[in-house]
């Protein structure tokens, strides 16, 4: 149709040359959001960064960009916060959304975050064979990360992401458990018993 419009000077009558325009415009354009009567449309990125999945990612800055300098931070699909790059294992966390901070701690490595703590206790999983619960004390100059005091408890996730890995997470726990089956199973709001019942943690 374009050829012919213009090109070959193809005279449309009506509306039709409007509506060409803004079909044209749709299908060349960025993401787009369609109403009743219009659409908007954004310039296409000038950049995309993609893990092995297909979702956005990047290991050091912006997934995503525009050419007017605009851009969004993701680590593996999930959009993190612009300075989540530099963040220390103190901001990593404090961090309050469950989702973010695993993505912070994912960056880091686990291993550099227990090691600056110290371990409590450990047990054996029985919601996830054969892996661990591990309940870590934050230690001197961590103790005031959340408004009350807590301790973390490190887990691991009973089933594989998309990519075939099995994610472990930390969270947080009051500070007055010592058990870390017991504090596994006041994050599920189960009694302890119930928790040391289970087969696999869902």
């Amino acid at each position: 149709m374009e050829w012919f419009r213009r090109v070959g000077r193809l005279e449309l009558g009506g509306d039709k040359s409007e509506r060409a325009d803004a079909y044209l415009a749709a299908h060349t354009a960025g993401p787009a959001t369609w109403f009743a009567n219009c659409f908007a449309a954004s310039d296409r990125p000038a950049f995309i960064h993609l893990d092995r999945n297909g979702a956005l990612h990047s290991d050091d800055g912006a997934a995503i960009g525009w050419r007017d300098g605009w851009s969004i931070n993701c680590w593996h699909g999930t959009r993190v916060p612009d300075d989540f790059y530099s963040w220390s294992v103190e901001r990593s966390l404090s961090e309050r959304n469950s989702e973010v901070r695993r993505c912070a701690i994912e960056r880091i490595g686990w291993e550099n975050v227990t090691e600056r703590l110290t371990l409590v206790a450990e047990c054996d999983d029985p919601g996830n064979a054969p892996h661990k619960i591990r309940l870590y004390d934050l230690g001197r100059g961590m103790a005031d990360l959340y408004t009350e005091p807590a301790r973390i408890l490190v887990v691991q996730n009973g089933s594989l992401d998309k990519g075939g890995a099995r994610r472990s997470f930390g969270l947080p726990v009051p500070a007055s458990h010592v058990d870390p089956l017991a504090a596994a199973a006041d994050l599920f709001g189960v009694p302890v018993a119930a928790y040391r019942a289970l087969e696999r943690a869902s």
